[in-house]
């Protein structure tokens, strides 16, 4: 199945069944009561568990269509989400087969948006009461709340992007020092903006006054980095540099990156197309401070071997610079080198550092192995 087919199949998923309607009751009462709970549950709607589809209809009613409701949803919609929505707004309905579910799930989840499928065509549309409900907004201050809002989230994917976890009178503080007095957002403001983001669905989750990457691997790796943190100072660009962080997919390509792809690019050369995603892979496992195994793994699933030992031995130190200059979570977003060079606490990755294995190559390029080298 191509990639086509495979996003046709999820918006089929996440399709009513059935006739088109854009009247929020009539599409409320196609939902399955699963459904339905789901909606009541995350609009608190009291006594649901006792209500059967056509009271769920009824309640959820009154709360989705509600003015204060509405702007919330599309305040905190993501641009891509907005973008759709804008486009919904202005259309009883749409058919679009180039729309993806990362577009609409958020605001399908707040009962704002809903899609059909009916004679294998899919339909997508905001329901009327809820385009009324957005028209009767005083458009400027909705304009300028959401405006407030996307900015604080840029901020917030920044601060975890870059450090997993930040509490939120830090990623305040970093948005001051980046915006003039007469631009900037009061702290109740901005408080208040992360408050509405909280309502959404986000990659991050907060608690205990703290920002927290859903990349933390459970309390254990939590506490380790919020006590490595103490006194550790915040690597922060500039700010067009900052907020490109704000994506979870980015990050600085390095002379250290270059230098690893042109050698796999002279070692595999029938394997070109391969290789943007495999760096991009082992840039990721570096990112995450995992073991040197899992570098090797990203070789071994794409059945990518050394013809030699010594060409081995000179991919593992062309990971550990790469490693060496890749910012980390555990140093506050800056690099190994930065660290060493800047405080002079803690050295670069070494052989240990990327945990390499007793009997692995030692990276030193002695030819041993390591258990009888380095280590």
């Amino acid at each position: 199945m191509n990639l086509a087919q495979e996003l046709e199949k999820l918006n089929i998923k996440h399709a009513i069944k059935g006739e088109v309607t854009t009247e929020l009751r009539n599409i409320l009462l196609k939902l399955t009561k699963e459904r339905l709970s789901e909606l009541a549950s995350s609009y608190n709607v009291p006594g649901r568990s006792k209500m059967n589809k056509s009271e769920l209809a009824d309640a959820l009613m009154e709360r989705i269509a509600d003015g204060n409701e509405v702007s919330i949803a599309f305040q905190v919609a993501r641009p891509n989400d907005w973008e759709l929505a804008t486009r919904l707004l202005q259309v009883p309905y749409l058919h679009d087969d180039g729309i993806v579910p990362g577009q609409y799930v958020s605001l399908m989840n707040r009962g704002m948006l809903f899609s059909f499928y009916s004679d294998e065509k899919l339909t997508y549309l905001i329901p009327s009461e809820i385009q009324e409900a957005y028209r009767q907004l005083p458009f400027s201050e909705f304009m300028d709340s959401r405006d407030r809002c996307q900015l604080v989230s840029q901020y917030i994917d920044a601060c975890v992007n870059l450090y997993g976890v930040c509490s939120i009178g830090t990623v305040y503080e970093i948005y001051l020092a980046q915006h003039t007095s007469d631009e900037s957002m009061t702290p109740e403001e901005f408080a208040g903006s992360a408050k509405l983001l909280m309502s959404d669905q986000q990659t991050w989750f907060f608690e205990d006054g703290k920002f927290i990457s859903e990349g933390v691997d459970g309390e254990e790796e939590l506490e380790s980095l919020l006590n490595g943190f103490e006194s550790k100072p915040h690597y922060i660009p500039d700010k067009e540099l900052f907020l490109k962080y704000a994506d979870n997919l980015y990050y600085e390509w390095t002379p250290q990156l270059e230098g690893l792809k042109s050698y796999l690019l002279k070692s595999f050369p029938k394997h070109k197309a391969l290789m943007d995603d495999l760096v991009d892979d082992i840039q990721l496992v570096c990112s995450m401070d995992e073991p040197l195994d899992e570098v090797i793994y990203e070789l071994e699933r794409r059945e990518l071997e050394f013809n030699t030992e010594a060409q081995f031995e000179q991919f593992i130190k062309l990971v550990i610079e790469v490693k060496n200059n890749t910012r980390l979570w555990a140093n506050q977003g800056y690099t190994p080198n930065e660290f060493s060079q800047l405080f002079g606490e803690r050295k670069p990755s070494s052989a240990s550092a990327v945990k390499v294995g007793r009997n692995d190559p030692c990276p030193c390029g002695s030819g041993k192995k390591y258990k009888k080298c380095c280590m």
